[in-house]
């Protein structure tokens, strides 16, 4: 009987040991970014991004993106395009076929995206 004593304090002390070494080596946990990049298509939260190709949604690779409000000025922008509306509190887009604005062609809602023709369009306004 007297062994059987000695014997569970060292397990003990084996299994406490054991314990802190794993504590110790274990990594360190990482925080979850708020809009992680799968979920928001890399378009930072407040802005306007579009991407030449579905395959550049998926992948998250941004054509362009757009912050203020106001008339932007597209170049160069033909075939289609995803655009997604990022912005937050209800803010909305619209593509245009004047490229100060007006004659719109398109609204997207805030949190939206859609696959345009922007060969037809010269501009996007992002407004209130």
């Amino acid at each position: 009987m007297r062994k059987s004593t000695k014997i569970i304090p060292a397990l003990a002390m084996t299994a406490a040991t054991i314990a802190a070494t794993a504590m110790a080596s274990a990594p360190a946990a990482k925080a979850i970014p708020a809009d992680p990049p799968w979920w928001n298509h890399n378009c930072p939260s407040g802005w306007v991004c579009t991407y030449e190709s579905a395959s550049d949604w998926s992948k998250g690779k941004i054509d362009h993106k757009y912050y203020t409000y106001g008339v932007h000025k597209l170049y160069g922008q033909y075939g289609k395009h995803v655009i997604y509306n990022h912005q937050t509190g209800g803010a909305k887009v619209s593509l245009n076929r004047y490229s100060g604005g007006g004659s719109v062609a398109h609204r997207i809602s805030a949190g939206y995206y859609k696959t345009y023709d922007l060969t037809p369009i010269n501009s996007i306004t992002l407004y209130d």
